[in-house]
C-alpha cells in the first residue's frame, strides 16, 4: 500500500487511465503521512499551499483499492468529506474536481446549502471493479451527532479541522468501518474485518490555547498520529514546486506588520492568543522571549491574579532580579 514511487499495481481505468502511482508525495512528511497504515486517525498541519488537501484525497484512493471484494466480486468503498459550512465546502469540491471532474461517474448535489455525492466506478489492474462513493457534507448549524446520523463509511476527511467542532474527532470513528454491509460480504468474518476504517484531517497551525494544541501536542492518544510539515520558508518546505513563484515571499511582504499571520500560515508555528489588547503586538516572539530557567531561592516570588470577568482568568508568577530582569 505504500506510495513511495514503486509500482504496486494500483491503477484505475475509467474512460482512460488514472494511475495512483503517478502521485508523488509533496515531501518526506507527506510521504510518511500517506504511508502510515497503523493509526486510526492522522492529522497533518502545514502552512498555506503545502498540498494538504490533495494529500488527503490520495490517501483516500490508497485505502479504497484495498477494500475487500463483495460476493459479486465488486470492491465497495465509501468516503466522507466534512467542512464547517457549505460555502466553504465549495472550495474543497473545487480541489476534488481537479482530480475527478464532474463528468466522470455520477455527481449530484453541491451548490447552495446542499450536500454532494460522487459515485465512481474503476477497473483495477487485477480486473476487479471498485465502486467508490464520495459524500461531501457540512456541519452547519447542526450538532456533530446530528450531522453524522446515518453515516456508514470507511474513510473520512475532516477538512480544515480548526474550523470544525472538536467533538467530531470523537463521533466520527464510530461511523467508520461499517461499509459495505456484512450481507454483501457474505457474512464472512475475514472480509468484514478487512473493511477499511480510517480518518484524516488537515489544519493550519492554531493558537497554543486551542483545544487541538492540547490534543495533538500534549495528549495525542495512541490511535492518533500528528504530522507537522516544515514552514513555507524552511529549506525543506513541501509542495513548493506546485506553487506560484515567490508564493511565500509575497505572503510575508503583504503581511510584514502581521507577524502572528506569518508565524501561523507561513512558518507553521503555533500562535499565541490575540484575545484582548496585546501588550506587545508585533515584537513578541516565542522563540526569543520564552525559555526555561530556575527560580532563585534567595529571592521572593510574586504572584499576580486576574479573574478575567470569570471568562478568561489568568495568573503570573515572577521574580525581580537585582540585574533588573523580571523572570516569570
Amino acid at each position: 500500500a505504500a506510495l513511495d514511487g514503486e509500482d504496486r499495481g494500483y491503477a484505475f481505468a475509467p474512460e482512460g487511465t488514472f494511475n495512483l502511482m503517478n502521485f508523488k508525495p509533496q515531501g518526506p512528511v507527506a510521504a510518511e503521512f500517506i504511508n502510515d497504515r497503523e493509526h486510526l486517525f492522522r492529522a497533518v498541519m502545514g502552512p498555506w499551499g503545502s498540498g494538504k488537501t490533495n494529500l488527503a484525497f490520495m490517501d483516500m484512493f490508497s485505502w479504497a483499492v484495498q477494500a475487500p471484494k463483495c460476493d459479486d466480486g465488486v470492491r465497495r468503498f465509501c468516503a466522507l468529506v466534512v467542512r464547517d459550512t457549505y460555502r466553504n465546502l465549495e472550495t474543497t469540491l473545487k480541489t476534488w474536481h481537479g482530480w475527478v471532474p464532474k463528468t466522470k461517474g455520477h455527481f449530484t448535489g453541491g451548490g447552495g446549502d446542499r450536500p454532494a455525492k460522487h459515485v465512481l466506478e474503476y477497473t483495477l489492474l487485477d480486473h476487479s471493479t471498485l465502486e467508490l462513493v464520495v459524500e461531501f457534507r457540512a456541519i452547519g448549524d447542526l450538532s456533530v451527532e446530528d450531522a453524522l446520523l446515518g453515516v456508514e463509511a470507511n474513510w473520512a476527511f475532516l477538512n480544515e479541522l480548526t474550523t470544525l467542532p472538536f467533538d467530531i474527532i470523537t463521533y466520527m470513528l464510530g461511523r467508520l468501518g461499517r461499509y459495505p454491509s456484512a450481507k454483501l460480504l457474505g457474512e464472512d468474518p475475514v472480509r468484514i474485518a478487512a473493511r477499511p476504517q480510517r480518518y484524516v484531517a488537515d489544519l493550519n497551525a492554531p493558537e497554543q490555547d486551542h483545544i487541538l494544541y492540547r490534543y495533538f501536542v500534549e495528549e495525542c492518544p495512541p490511535t492518533t498520529r500528528f504530522f507537522r510539515q516544515p514552514g513555507g520558508r524552511d529549506a525543506a518546505a513541501e509542495n513548493v514546486t506546485n506553487l506560484p513563484p515567490k508564493y511565500y515571499d509575497n505572503l510575508i511582504a503583504a503581511n510584514a506588520k502581521r507577524k502572528w499571520f506569518i508565524r501561523r500560515f507561513v512558518d507553521n508555528e503555533f500562535g499565541y492568543s490575540r484575545a484582548g489588547i496585546p501588550v506587545f503586538e508585533e515584537d513578541y516572539d516565542d522563540s526569543l522571549h520564552v525559555g526555561t530557567f530556575a527560580f532563585d531561592a534567595s529571592l521572593p516570588i510574586y504572584l499576580g491574579l486576574d479573574g478575567g470577568m470569570g471568562i478568561h482568568p489568568a495568573a503570573t508568577m515572577w521574580q525581580w532580579h537585582p540585574s533588573g530582569h523580571i523572570r516569570g
